[in-house]
């Protein structure tokens, strides 16, 4: 958790020089420091939806002390969550909608224009997909985004295309430092295979399939079958893991707090053992599921 460890450093120093910058306390500004430091959690959509609403968990008493207990440490400040846009740009997209949207974005050149705060007014041009068609994002996930958002949890911003709009509060501070480093750890659980690349693959697997020759952004224009929907919709689901986990070590947040393992990804994913080895190994993300965190949490 070497985030947190930067932390815990910056604010003991800023405890020897509240105390006069005084020697022969290091220690003792370095525990005080970290009783003072709170963890930053990055939640996985398996978890903050019950550390959220933990009264929804009534027929499962034993998470839902858990998910209490994690959501009582963020209510004191020892916890400061996040979580991927991902969840409202990828996995809010109900499953069933998840094949149309994607094998309908037409890619096409737009020109905007932007008004600078001296006045100027400069035009500028993007190619890109368009996403007029998505769908808006139903009561249900404005729901729970907004009891999100009220607890105090974030959004993690991942530097992906997309045409949501949400409020900026919503969202933590991002700096072009962090932007950097998130964008180079998707292209290196890319270059694994998973991820997105799991979704790139399938697009190439269905244009051989459908025998589509044109251009396209990440799934063909073709009439998907229910099996390759299905497909489809878990692979998305895999894309927003790989986007979580890279956003994750770009915020330099301490714990990744999820109960997937990868197994319905049916393939390699991003979260089966081994690339959990290699990002813990490579990256320094520490896993807990919420029964670990309450664990790490618990008065």
């Amino acid at each position: 958790m070497a985030g947190r460890r930067q932390r815990i450093a910056d604010r003991a120093y800023g405890l020897w020089e509240a105390e006069g910058r005084r020697h022969g306390n290091d220690l003792a500004h370095w525990f005080r420091a970290e009783a003072e430091t709170p963890l930053h959690v990055t939640f996985d959509s398996n978890v903050w939806e019950d550390v959220v609403s933990p009264d929804r968990l009534s027929g499962k008493p034993e998470r839902q002390q858990q998910a209490a207990r994690v959501r009582g440490a963020i209510e004191r400040g020892e916890v400061i969550g996040f979580f991927s846009e991902g969840w409202t740009t990828l996995e809010a997209l109900e499953k069933r909608a998840r094949a149309e949207f994607f094998a309908n974005q037409v890619v096409e050149p737009r020109l905007f224009e932007t008004v600078l705060p001296d006045g100027t007014l400069t035009t500028g041009a993007l190619i890109g997909p368009n996403q007029s068609h998505r769908p808006p994002l139903s009561p249900k996930v404005c729901e729970l985004l907004t009891k999100a958002t009220a607890l105090g949890l974030r959004l993690l911003t991942v530097p992906r295309y997309h045409e949501l709009s949400l409020p900026p509060e919503f969202f933590a501070a991002q700096t072009d430092e962090i932007a950097t480093r998130t964008g180079s750890i998707l292209a290196a659980i890319e270059s694994r295979g998973v991820g997105k690349a799991r979704v790139l693959e399938f697009g190439l697997e269905l244009a051989r399939t459908h025998f589509f020759s044109g251009t396209f952004f990440e799934i063909p224009p073709v009439n998907l079958q229910p099996d390759e929907s299905r497909t489809l919709a878990r692979l998305v689901a895999e894309w927003a893991d790989g986007d979580a986990l890279a956003a994750h070590v770009g915020y330099a947040n301490d714990i990744f707090c999820t109960e997937d393992f990868g197994r319905s990804s049916r393939g390699a994913s991003v979260l089966d053992e081994s690339h959990r080895e290699w990002l813990t190994k490579t990256f320094g993300i520490q896993f807990a599921t919420l029964g670990e965190l309450a664990q790490m949490v618990v008065r």
